[in-house]
């Protein structure tokens, strides 16, 4: 899956884990929607199968998910 591949997949990648994630974390994907796949890949970028691409996507998200739990952990411990 070449560059212009992936941006072309990227929602629909955003998509299908929307689908399947609990609805507490779809301001996640809302963020990530927001995310120009372009500043994802370079021009001459690639994956070997669209299965490593949508992977590179959930490992996006799943990054933005601890990210989240711990701000939420890290604002009850302060108040």
């Amino acid at each position: 899956m070449d560059a212009i591949q992936f941006v072309q997949r990227y929602p629909h990648f955003i998509s299908d884990i929307r689908k399947v994630v609990k609805p507490n974390l779809h301001r996640i994907l809302d963020k990530m929607d927001d995310i120009d796949p372009h500043d994802l890949i370079t021009p001459e970028g690639y994956f070997t199968h669209e299965t490593h691409a949508f992977g590179y996507v959930w490992s996006l998200f799943m990054r933005e998910v601890n990210e989240h739990e711990y701000l939420i952990k890290v604002n009850s411990v302060l108040q």
